[in-house]
């Protein structure tokens, strides 16, 4: 292929591609400690409408790319503390849905023999 047939094939991708993008977005935040406000690394996170999620790094921080443009409900899940959704997170491709999460601790108990 010569270097004017690659330019073309390029100039006709670069529209796509870009239309491909346009109608995601993502969700980004952070979930911690109601109680310390200490962050909270492993934390599970489900999009409920979704088979998309991810967990929570070292600093409580997460992100869900790609998500189609519309409204959504997190659930957080983490050993030791009550689960939580969180509903009507709306998701557009102008700018990341931006939350912050606390999530408090549960009792946990042990049947008995």
């Amino acid at each position: 292929m010569n270097t004017r047939k690659i330019f073309i094939v390029i100039l006709l991708l670069f529209p796509l591609s870009i239309f491909a993008q346009a109608g995601s977005g993502k969700i980004e935040g952070k979930v911690f400690d109601a109680v310390t406000r200490e962050p909270l690394p492993g934390v599970n996170i489900l999009a409920l409408q979704t088979n998309r999620g991810t967990t929570t790094d070292i600093e409580g921080k997460f992100e869900i790319e790609n998500l189609e443009v519309g409204n959504y409900s997190l659930r957080f899940s983490f050993i030791g503390y009550r689960t939580i959704v969180k509903t009507d997170i709306i998701v557009n491709s102008a700018r990341p849905a931006e939350i912050e999460v606390e999530m408090t601790e549960s009792v946990i108990e042990l049947e008995s023999v």
